[in-house]
């Protein structure tokens, strides 16, 4: 509620107030309106226990209102209480779930990639080509399963809690030019043109290379695979405002609606829903890119029209932020 709603709200206190000065009012003109109507002693001994009676009346009544006010308004505030504390624990148990699943599930996979990995080349012994055609299929899927796996135990490490950010200190170069090689192949082979830009040359940056990796590589990977055949791409860092970096993966793929664009961060959320979608995915990739964002204290957003491309942004702190700042997206 915001300061002009409460305002006009009619709390007990306030009730109490305007009773408490009408009351005095009406006694007071009431005693004045008796003495003009009658002299006699007795008549006025009567008018006042019928007033006196008629006050205790009312005031009984408004305090009964009042007590029951705030037991209603403390047994709402008991049961919200419980109830979030019952979906924190649904929530935490939830996530502890996915943790636990994820860990087995990842384990066994590894071995199926890279036993898978060994056939494909030829270590174990060789292979005709319809079993190598085979053997891809296999490596491909279990990649493809590991990092589906891998994002729903990053999301569920971060709603429980327990994803920690491991500050080091690297080149912003570095960061960039690992964007561009890890992709440039994948485009060159359906000729798409990406670049990589730096406006100046801005040294070191403090954050979590790990984490920022997967920012990048998550909003460049979209990108190629969002961009047809002989597009463009267009990686760029820039400064921000004093203490910022800004990134940005730019593209001339479909572009995103209006409408679609609520959708984006929201984990499980693709903007196409149906069985047979052209574009693969679990819809936690920008999800999890929002929450590892905001856990350097930074922001992400998406500018982007139908037919015209995409450009994602995300801006980070230029060193490392503090424990108070870190995850509220504060002084940006």
């Amino acid at each position: 509620m915001n300061k002009r709603q409460h305002r006009g709200v009619l709390t007990p206190f306030r009730i109490t107030l305007i009773y408490a000065i009408f009351g005095s009012i009406w006694i007071v003109l009431s005693d004045t309106l008796v003495a003009e109507i009658t002299s006699n002693a007795l008549e006025i001994t009567l008018i006042s226990i019928a007033k006196g009676w008629l006050y205790v009346f009312v005031t009984s009544l408004l305090l009964y209102w009042m007590i029951r006010h705030f037991s209603i308004s403390r047994k709402k505030a008991m049961e919200a209480e419980i109830a979030k504390e019952a979906a924190e624990a649904a929530n935490k148990a939830k996530s502890d779930f996915l943790a636990n699943m994820s860990h087995e599930l990842r384990t066994p996979l590894n071995s199926i990639i890279g036993f898978s990995e060994i056939m494909r080349d030829g270590s174990a012994g060789k292979i005709s080509e319809r079993q190598k055609e085979f053997v891809d299929h296999i490596y491909e899927s279990g990649s493809h399963l590991l990092s589906l796996i891998n994002d729903v135990l990053d999301l569920s490490k971060i709603e429980a809690g327990r994803m920690e950010l491991n500050f080091n200190r690297f080149l912003v170069k570095d960061l960039m030019d690992s964007g561009l090689s890890l992709f440039k192949e994948k485009a060159l082979k359906r000729n798409i043109k990406i670049t990589a830009e730096t406006e100046e040359d801005f040294g070191t940056i403090v954050a979590d290379l790990r984490l920022l990796k997967q920012v990048l590589f998550n909003l460049a990977g979209n990108a190629v695979k969002f961009t047809p055949d002989g597009g463009s791409i267009r990686l760029k860092v820039r400064r921000f405002n004093s203490g910022f970096l800004e990134f940005s993966v730019a593209d001339t793929g479909i572009g995103i609606s209006t409408e679609d664009k609520g959708k984006l961060f929201q984990p499980f959320q693709q903007l196409d829903n149906s069985y047979n979608r052209k574009y693969p995915g679990t819809g936690l990739g920008l999800s999890i890119c929002k929450r590892i964002v905001e856990l350097h204290g930074g922001k992400i957003w998406v500018e982007s029209e139908p037919g015209k491309g995409s450009k994602f942004i995300f801006i980070v702190p230029h060193v490392k932020i503090s424990q108070e700042t870190k995850g509220t997206g504060e002084n940006i």
